[in-house]
């Protein structure tokens, strides 16, 4: 009899429509064009947002646990777990712990790594960073203007992989992109020692997040005070914000993909 065959792709999620087609959607079609004899199928791990989306649309999108159950249920005995998340994180963490709740269920049942995992991840977000999303966002600017990053931050230790991160932007040389993050380390009140080198006046901020989802449109781009937008324009900036998210980027989405595989090949 042969092997049933899933990756399921857990993200954390998003109530709006049209970044979660292009951001998880992308990655989803990423990985199912790259794995054609494998299901894909999609998990978020914000209940908020499942209840949201079930509320605005009907449709039901499973919590890790119920799309394993149902994985179980449907006959496959081989599943790759693949989460769109940032870093080993909370949301992370929690991936791992209920997967191996299941894991008598299945014949194998694995988690592949986040988008930041080790040294070699980090230099490819850092290439592609340089090569493709820095250009591309400075070609939508009409400037070369300097450019933050807004990642999200965690209370988790793995928080540190922001501030690893900035440091290797900074060793490539790219000594005019900088990184601050909305719930962890460094945050928006390190900004004047963050952003010490501009030498514009013109900023561009860009979301470091899979997905640019609320966090985006509040946090980076809102009309709050102490958003990131109105705060680079108190001190003096002129903010300009890029609405895109990370999985936007075919680059990035292919990164996805790779981890995917990487945990394929190792079963």
């Amino acid at each position: 009899m042969s092997s049933k065959r899933a990756i399921l792709v857990i993200s954390f999620g998003t109530s709006q429509k049209e970044t979660r087609d292009k951001c998880i959607g992308g990655i989803e079609n990423a990985i199912a064009t790259e794995f054609p004899d494998w299901e894909v199928r999609r998990a978020f791990t914000s209940r908020m947002i499942i209840k949201r989306i079930l509320k605005e649309t009907g449709v039901q999108i499973d919590y890790i646990d119920e799309a394993l159950q149902r994985l179980a249920d449907d006959g496959f005995d081989t599943v790759v777990v693949q989460p769109t998340h940032f870093i080993k994180g909370i949301e992370y963490d929690d991936v791992v712990r209920i997967c191996g709740e299941f894991s008598g269920k299945f014949k194998a049942l694995k988690v592949a790594e986040p988008l930041i995992s080790d040294a070699a991840s980090y230099e490819r977000l850092v290439d592609i960073l340089e090569k493709d999303i820095v250009p591309n966002i400075r070609t939508i600017a009409k400037d070369h203007c300097g450019v933050v990053l807004m990642g999200h931050g965690s209370e988790h230790i793995n928080n540190s992989c922001y501030s690893e991160m900035a440091l290797r932007i900074k060793f490539r040389g790219m000594e005019d992109v900088f990184l601050v993050t909305v719930e962890g380390f460094p945050s928006f009140d390190d900004l004047p020692k963050v952003m010490s080198g501009v030498k514009g006046r013109k900023v561009a901020m860009i979301p470091f997040m899979v997905v640019a989802g609320v966090h985006v449109n509040e946090d980076m781009a809102g009309d709050e005070p102490d958003s990131l937008k109105n705060r680079l324009a108190s001190a003096g900036y002129e903010p300009i914000p890029i609405m895109k998210g990370l999985a936007e980027y075919s680059s990035v989405r292919r990164m996805f993909a790779d981890k995917c595989g990487e945990c394929i090949c190792s079963l």
